[in-house]
C-alpha cells in the first residue's frame, strides 16, 4: 500500500551548499510511495526552487517532484527501476542570494515486507488450523 514518506530540510548550509535532511541524504523506498520534502521553520533555506534528476541518473517518478506551497512532493513510479536514485535539491537561503544545490539519493527497493507478512499469516492459520483439528480429536 502506497504511503507518504516525508523527508524534512533541518538546516542549510549557505557556504557549501549541503542541507541537513532527516534521512542524512539518502532515503529507502518503494514503488509507489509519495515522497514529500518539507522546509522545517529557522532552518535557514527560504524556499526549494526545483528537484531534478541527475545526469545518468535512472528515472523513478511517475509524477514529476512539484510544488506544492513551500513544500515539493513527487510519486515513485509503480514501474521505477530497484535502484538508486540520484537529484539535486536546488534551494534558496533567507537573506537572498543565489540558489544553491545539493544531491541527496533515494534507494527504490522491493516490497518485501508485504511478502514476509503475509507468509507469516499464512503459517498462522496453517498451524492454528491443524491445532484446532487435533484439539477436536482428542475430545471425541
Amino acid at each position: 500500500m502506497p504511503a507518504i514518506q516525508k523527508i524534512k530540510i533541518l538546516k542549510g548550509f549557505t557556504a557549501t551548499g549541503d542541507l541537513k535532511l532527516s534521512d542524512n541524504g539518502h532515503s529507502n523506498t518503494i514503488r509507489r510511495n509519495n515522497i514529500e520534502w518539507k522546509i522545517n521553520p529557522n532552518c535557514g533555506v527560504a524556499s526549494m526552487t526545483s528537484i531534478k534528476k541527475k545526469v545518468n541518473s535512472p528515472y523513478v517518478f511517475s509524477a514529476l517532484p512539484h510544488p506544492v506551497g513551500s513544500d515539493w512532493e513527487g510519486i515513485i513510479s509503480s514501474n521505477a527501476p530497484f535502484t538508486t536514485y540520484e537529484y539535486l535539491i536546488f534551494w534558496k537561503p533567507i537573506g537572498g542570494g543565489d540558489a544553491l544545490e545539493y544531491d541527496p539519493k533515494i534507494s527504490v527497493l522491493p516490497q518485501i515486507f508485504s511478502f514476509k507478512k503475509k507468509f507469516i499469516l499464512f503459517l498462522l492459520a496453517f498451524f492454528g488450523f491443524f491445532s484446532l483439528q487435533r484439539l477436536l480429536k482428542t475430545k471425541k
